[in-house]
């Protein structure tokens, strides 16, 4: 069996997480499922990253992303896909760090809707 070299490894305990967590007032399920979303967000985005640094081994960022731009442009006809060019022409691929941040502040902020009550309550509210 092949060696997985991909995000995998130890469990981590959610401890400093739950810490974190204890005064919100959020049931001891929602505590977890906010940290699953969490988790499972960084583990996502880390996953991409790999995939990237793989990518990037062959050749380098000012390489790579240019050359993803220029296939997107290709595929996606400006008539076809209006949308997605007014993405391509606003440079968004040329900063894939944004996303991450951008990603995990709307995460943050449904949780911290949730703490504070003005979000939609969570199904295990509902019952």
């Amino acid at each position: 069996m092949a060696r997985h070299r991909g995000i995998a490894g130890r469990a981590v305990l959610p401890g400093a997480a739950l810490t974190g967590l204890a005064r919100t007032g959020l049931s001891e399920a929602d505590k977890m499922s906010a940290i699953l979303v969490v988790t499972s967000y960084v583990r996502s985005d880390a996953s991409l990253a790999l995939d990237l640094a793989r990518s990037q081994a062959e050749s380098d960022f000012e390489t790579t992303m240019p050359a993803y731009t220029k296939t997107m442009r290709r595929l996606a006809k400006r008539a076809e896909f209006p949308h997605l060019n007014m993405v391509l022409d606003a440079g968004v691929f040329d900063r894939p760090d944004d996303e991450f941040a951008f990603g995990l502040a709307r995460i943050l902020d449904g949780i911290a809707m949730l703490v504070d009550g003005s979000g939609t309550p969570s199904p295990r509210q509902q019952r």
